[in-house]
């Protein structure tokens, strides 16, 4: 790298393009694609201005262009991939070669996927798979077919993706494909356990990864390590996705790519915790991958995830803060493949904070979003079930009879409502969705929602609701169905003992959460029902103090003012005067906060308050994760 600077520094093009071209694949070889991706871009470009020159070590103006695009996509700029590649075919066309051609086409099809173009690369995938004869057997077709399995994948047409699959991975055991054999594995494991047989699925997953492990492969085994998480997290293996995701997180930090793929396993590892009842522990994963610059979807992933946490804890302005970030992301780049995750994040803290006509819009975009896809996804499944909660809580709201009927608000409710239950009916039976444990946890769920909705609650229907989140180990979504099996208890005036033991229990798990929300519900309930909760742990009276109840630094009011100046740009001078104290006052301030953030200067510690929800989102433009200018957390 230091001979390409001084050659470039020396005018002297044609000598820095060996030694630019020498320094990228030095740095590929440690997985610093960061470093690599401008070296590639500088040598692809004094190709071009030194017109007729020849390949360097083999390679050629299209292929340095190729090099540049999938360093690009490894960091988490697919844009940029896609315009470096597209450059690239352009440069290949001339030279006769359509295998060559053939190699790209498909690797920008991936990019243009990952970029969120995904309607083009649906229509380059089926052009595709029409051009590419079926025999010979060929590298090309097998990509193809399992790209195509891919798309049908997505589609949520499970039976016809698995067709594609086994195609695919036959067209590529016969023409030795065995990246391309790989990718099919993957593709059909996800197919076999969304069609009902999980474990068979995940058996044919892991057929693929260790294929793709054994090729070296950076980017498949960053792909088969990340998919692997999401998998066992669909099916509700929560145990099984923290042990994966954490696994491939070490693998990904070794590959240099923990910024990207990196960044969607730490989310898997927070959804995971976040499930298992570990709160404390999905701060300190979500914080660890945001300060070190996850970007687009990971970062979204790991803002969702967190701002969840802070939800169940009642810290709604900081969950609205990360919540909001998300979907800038989101919006951004297209759509990431955590839109529905979002949006029930967001009706969560919009049912929490009793804001029924935002949860009627999330709602309403739910329904959207599986009309577009018709694949069934468990977050939407949890988006229906806040609905009809927050229905629920608002025919129950005790201040309802002294409020004028809202007409139109009760019109609409009626109409989603309908909406959301034909929803619900239309996956039953849908392999897609109803496999496993979790499904029939969650439908559980949505069916004792709706009877607390007709006002018919079953305190025999709460009971199974929670035995069914404990055999999965949710203590969360225990605590919360004990409350209502205990309300249902006491409207049927049944055994006040057995409403006392169903609310002693959600009052333990609530407080040894700090989920203060829920504590409180409970808290509000047992003085109503004038049942006394054990004092021992109890968390509607005083839920514990966790270590990072203030902020996830710990920072004192006052710190989190300065921060907030700090952020906005003031000098400790003009931050003194403004807070009426002393300017050595103000260093002292701003020199324990950096100390508590873990940053090197103010401008750090400002990126840093922003990626961890501590301060409101700036004005920004363009693609500013990269660059530290937007909140990752």
């Amino acid at each position: 790298m230091d001979l390409a600077r001084h050659w470039a520094q020396a005018g002297q093009p044609a000598r820095t393009l060996p030694h630019a071209v020498q320094a990228a694949v030095a740095a590929e070889g440690v997985y610093a694609f960061a470093e690599a991706l401008p070296l590639w871009e500088r040598a692809a470009a004094i190709v071009e201005d030194l017109a007729g020159e020849p390949a360097v070590a083999g390679r050629d103006h299209a292929e340095l262009l190729t090099r540049a695009g999938d360093c690009a996509l490894l960091i988490g700029e697919p844009k940029r991939a896609v315009n470096l590649l597209q450059r690239a075919l352009v440069h290949m066309f001339p030279s006769g070669d359509p295998e060559r051609v053939r190699i790209l086409e498909n690797r920008l099809r991936w990019h243009l996927w990952w970029s969120g173009q995904r309607a083009d690369a649906v229509a380059a995938v089926e052009a595709a798979v029409a051009a590419i004869p079926a025999e010979p057997p060929s590298v090309a077709r097998s990509r193809v077919l399992g790209q195509l399995a891919a798309v049908r994948m997505f589609a949520g047409d499970f039976a016809a993706s698995a067709a594609a699959a086994r195609e695919a991975i036959d067209v590529g055991r016969r023409a030795g494909a065995m990246a391309e054999t790989a990718l099919a594995h993957g593709v059909l494991g996800w197919d076999v356990a969304m069609l009902g047989d999980i474990d068979g699925g995940i058996a044919e997953y892991r057929k693929g990864q260790e294929i793709g492990e054994a090729i070296g492969s950076v980017e498949g085994a960053a792909l088969a390590a990340t998919n692997m998480a999401a998998l066992l997290d669909r099916v509700g293996r929560s145990e099984a996705s923290l042990e994966a995701a954490t696994a491939g997180y070490a693998l990904t930090e070794r590959l240099g790519v923990a910024r990207t793929y990196g960044a969607i396993l730490l989310g898997h590892a927070a959804k995971a915790l976040l499930a298992l009842g570990r709160w404390d522990e999905v701060d300190g994963v979500t914080a660890s991958g945001l300060r070190r610059g996850a970007v687009d979807a990971g970062a979204a992933w790991l803002m969702i995830n967190r701002a969840r946490v802070f939800t169940g804890r009642g810290r709604f302005d900081e969950a609205a803060r990360l919540l909001a970030n998300a979907r800038a992301i989101d919006e951004r780049v297209g759509g990431t493949d955590y839109r529905t995750a979002l949006l029930a994040a967001e009706a969560e803290l919009a049912t929490w904070t009793g804001r029924l006509n935002e949860v009627l819009d999330l709602a309403e975009a739910g329904l959207a979003a599986f009309a577009l896809s018709g694949t069934p996804d468990p977050s939407l499944a949890w988006l229906a079930a806040l609905l009809l909660r927050a229905l629920a809580d608002a025919r129950e709201d005790p201040g309802r009879a002294r409020r004028p009927v809202d007409e139109a608000l009760a019109a609409r409710s009626g109409q989603v409502l309908r909406k959301v239950e034909a929803a619900i009916e239309g996956v039953v039976g849908n392999p897609g969705f109803v496999s496993g444990e979790r499904a029939r946890a969650l439908f559980a769920l949505t069916n004792a929602e709706r009877d607390r909705v007709r006002g018919s609650s079953s305190a025999e229907a709460w009971r199974e609701v929670a035995r069914a989140w404990s055999g999965l180990h949710r203590p969360y979504h225990v605590a919360y169905a004990r409350l209502r099996e205990a309300e249902a208890t006491m409207a049927a005036r049944g055994p006040r003992d057995a409403a006392s033991a169903a609310l002693a229990e959600a009052a333990e798990i609530a407080g040894r959460l700090g989920a203060r929300p829920l504590a409180d519900l409970v808290a509000r309930f047992a003085a109503q029902a004038r049942i006394a909760l054990p004092t021992a742990g109890s968390a509607g009276a005083s839920p514990p103090t966790h270590q990072n109840e203030r902020g996830p630094n710990d920072l004192t009011a006052r710190e989190a003012e300065v921060l907030r100046l700090v952020t906005e740009g003031w000098t400790n001078q003009q931050i003194a005067e403004a807070l009426f104290i002393t300017r050595k006052t103000a260093s002292v301030h701003v020199s324990n906060i950096m100390g508590k953030l873990g940053a090197s200067n103010r401008a750090e510690a400002a990126a840093i308050a922003h990626r961890l929800g501590m301060v409101n989102e700036p004005a920004t433009t363009g693609s500013a994760i990269a660059d530290g200018g937007v909140p990752a957390g």
